[in-house]
């Protein structure tokens, strides 16, 4: 989460109004750019996504919308005492409850979590964690402060 604080002496309506106007110029600014950066995440999740028969990579979906920024998922959202703008919604996720993996009989919504995470097999043998999701995400972690940081500057509200 990026956050942005502001203070206008104790009253909240011009700190709400302030974040409207800041999440306006950042959403036109931003939308393109960040939407880039987010198909980059989703392909490196595909790309890092450990394939015995494809049937968890095939369930990779990414879901960009921008006309529905008050929708739940990951996004990146403006914060200032208890009031936040969400100025992108983007999900990535991994595995179908209508998606079985052919060889183990499990659908791929619960199989993704233990590729990503790591588990114990029947026999009590551990399999390391293949955090592709994750590991997509912090390899562009530092692109994303950069455009926001960029955005907030051009704006004047570093």
């Amino acid at each position: 989460m990026i956050g942005l604080e502001e203070s206008d002496g104790g009253t909240k309506k011009q700190v709400s109004d302030n974040l409207g106007k800041v999440s306006g110029q950042l959403n036109a600014e931003l939308s393109e750019r960040l939407e880039k950066i987010w198909n980059d995440i989703y392909n490196d999740a595909i790309s890092n996504c450990p394939v015995d028969t494809g049937s968890l990579v095939g369930t990779i979906k990414l879901d960009v919308d921008a006309g529905n920024l008050q929708a739940s998922g990951a996004g990146i959202d403006i914060m200032s005492t208890g009031m936040s703008e969400n100025i992108f919604n983007g999900t990535i996720t991994a595995g179908d409850d209508a998606v079985v993996n052919p060889i183990n009989k499990i659908p791929t919504s619960w199989y993704a979590i233990w590729v990503h995470d790591g588990h114990y097999t029947v026999d009590g043998v551990w399999v390391p964690e293949q955090p592709f999701l994750e590991n997509a995400l912090a390899a562009h972690e530092a692109e994303l402060e950069q455009a926001m940081d960029e955005a907030l500057k051009n704006i004047g509200a570093e």
